[in-house]
């Protein structure tokens, strides 16, 4: 079967951008306890739930879910400990949150080889979601959209957003791939819309858990993609 067209996720698919959470994480866990709150388990999993909630009322293009989680958290601890929260620390640690979108993300093993390999073997189209101005910024400094035909920021990944990448760009989706780490935004709604899809097993976060709704590849290198996709080019010219 003949390619027509490539899809990527951006964010822990092309760029390690986890490692970059983690490591606003741990500065968030040490100032917390700096301010008597040492029970990292506990913080942990109340910031993540805060994140959460954020992030579902108000979706992804709400790019201060994280921060202002940081502070939610804050203001949390101080209350079961009896004390008043300080709202100059609250926003010190929110500061800490911001932090995510200014750090850069680096390419992950294997990125930069793929899409090279990959330009003028098939359509390159790269579909991200967030905050339009924080994602344009960062997609700009690491400089990978020198690598597609066209790409989207979109406020969230669902069918009815691939749909209507499809529709716009013209991508025959039985004849064309998505490639992602998270089943909730890229694996399934891909699915959904007849689209193949190739899981890269990155760890993601908790939100972006589910259970696959179809049959797809899972990878656990990049360039493995590369060889399916020479191993299908050379059965596809044996067959002619």
């Amino acid at each position: 079967m003949v390619t027509d067209a490539i899809i990527f996720d951006f964010d822990d698919t092309l760029v390690a951008t986890n490692v970059i959470f983690e490591q606003v994480r741990q500065e968030f866990f040490s100032r917390m306890a700096e301010l008597g709150f040492e029970d990292q388990p506990a913080v942990a999993a109340y910031l993540n739930q805060a994140d959460i909630k954020n992030v579902l009322a108000l979706g992804y293009m709400g790019k201060d879910c994280f921060p202002r989680a940081m502070g939610q958290t804050y203001r949390h601890f101080s209350a079961l400990a009896g004390r008043e929260p300080d709202c100059r620390v609250a926003r010190g640690l929110e500061d800490i949150g911001w932090q995510v979108y200014d750090l850069p993300a680096e390419y992950l093993p294997g990125a930069e080889e793929l899409l090279e390999f990959l330009q003028g073997r098939a359509r390159l189209f790269l579909l991200t979601q967030g905050d339009q101005e924080i994602q344009q910024r960062r997609l700009q400094r690491r400089g990978v959209l020198r690598y597609f035909d066209d790409y989207r920021i979109v406020a969230v990944k669902n069918s009815a957003a691939y749909r209507a990448f499809l529709a716009e760009l013209r991508i025959s989706a039985s004849n064309s791939w998505m490639v992602g780490n998270s089943l909730r935004s890229d694996i399934n709604p891909a699915l959904s819309v007849g689209l193949r899809a190739m899981h890269y097993q990155l760890p993601a976060w908790e939100f972006e858990h589910e259970e696959a709704i179809g049959a797809h590849y899972s990878i656990t290198n990049l360039l493995d993609l590369k060889e399916l996709l020479t191993d299908e080019d050379q059965n596809c010219h044996h067959s002619v």
